[in-house]
């Protein structure tokens, strides 16, 4: 199993994590997909590139939006895991700050290596021809 973590309560947080039972591995959050983030930028995510490297043995990747852009990460270690959230093929946005973008675009365009669908699916009137 594996867990998420912010990491704005710092590194401290995934000492704390290793501690969890049954918390195999860790995604840290490196950038969100709600409008008006502040989880955003180069300092943001190279904080959470500096915690991963510090703890290579636990974070398998992160919770990210657009790591193929990421100014900051040149050498980023290509065994760290991409999951891309906010998955929609019909939306845009939503009334509480969501913002999608298509599986293409997350994967192709941004580096994604896996994209999470959540709302783009059970918010869809027709869940089964959405997933």
């Amino acid at each position: 199993d594996f867990v998420n973590a912010h990491i704005t309560p710092g590194p401290f947080v995934i000492d704390a994590l290793k501690g969890v039972k049954g918390a195999g591995a860790c995604l840290l959050l490196a950038e969100m997909s709600s409008k008006g983030t502040v989880a955003t930028g180069d300092a943001y995510v190279k904080s959470a590139l500096d915690m991963a490297d510090a703890h290579p043995d636990f974070v398998m990747g992160f919770i990210d939006q657009t790591p193929k852009n990421w100014k900051c990460a040149k050498d980023v270690d290509p065994g760290y895991v991409h999951m891309t959230p906010g998955i929609s093929l019909a939306s845009k946005g939503d009334k509480v700050g969501q913002q999608y973008t298509t599986p293409h675009m997350a994967i192709v365009d941004n580096g994604a290596d896996v994209v999470i669908v959540g709302r783009g699916i059970y918010g869809a009137s027709d869940a089964k021809s959405a997933s």
